[in-house]
């Protein structure tokens, strides 16, 4: 599970690319692949810099939504699908810890710019 101190290292696309992943394996999954403590850092972190960003995929992210720290409105047909067929990936990653271990390694996703 993805803690706080590991979101707080992340550029804001990768942020956002959390924010969707999290929210799918989330809401669609019903699994919880980050602690609520960084889902909320993370969609108050997007918040405060979202008209700075730019990000392939930021117009999925709401800024209602991130007000209130939540992407329950979006169902799965919603959500990108990189994001559709990545979640489950993801949420072994996350799981297992290696998620953590990537990103502590100064892991760059591919430039979705």
């Amino acid at each position: 599970m993805l803690s706080k101190q590991c979101v707080q290292k992340m550029s804001h696309g990768q942020l956002i690319h959390h924010y969707l992943l999290s929210s799918f394996s989330y809401y669609i999954l019903h699994s919880s692949p980050m602690q609520d403590e960084a889902f909320d850092w993370l969609c108050k972190e997007l918040l405060d810099n979202y008209d700075n960003i730019d990000h392939t995929h930021k117009h999925y992210v709401d800024k209602e939504a991130l007000k209130a720290g939540t992407a329950y409105h979006m169902k799965e047909s919603d959500y990108p699908l990189i994001v559709q067929h990545g979640a489950e990936h993801y949420i072994r990653k996350c799981e297992s810890g290696e998620m953590e271990k990537i990103l502590e390694e100064d892991y760059e996703p591919l430039k979705t710019e």
